[in-house]
């Protein structure tokens, strides 16, 4: 996990096996990380509300590309090819 005071906290990208797809359960784990980690952060942080959302909008964003990027949709978890989101 990256983290730092004052940027988003990123998981680290999710790993396979060398040279093979990422997989959803490992998007899946890097994501539930990263969660835990921004909740934390978040709590002792001690930022307005405002922020705070700000922050965790700019986060889910940040995990929405990371999804694409991997070949998922970030909504329904399922394959790019296969998504039926209004995206």
């Amino acid at each position: 996990m990256r983290t730092t005071t004052n940027k988003l906290a990123l998981p680290a990208e999710p790993t396979s096996a060398p040279g093979g797809p990422v997989g959803i359960f490992e998007l899946l784990r890097a994501y539930n990380s990263s969660l835990e980690t921004m909740r934390l952060w978040l709590d002792a942080a001690g930022l307005s509300e405002v922020e705070r959302i700000g922050i965790a909008d700019a986060w889910q964003g940040e995990m929405r590309e990371m999804f694409r990027a991997s070949g998922y949709c970030f909504s329904c978890n399922r394959t790019l090819s296969r998504c039926r989101c209004a995206d």
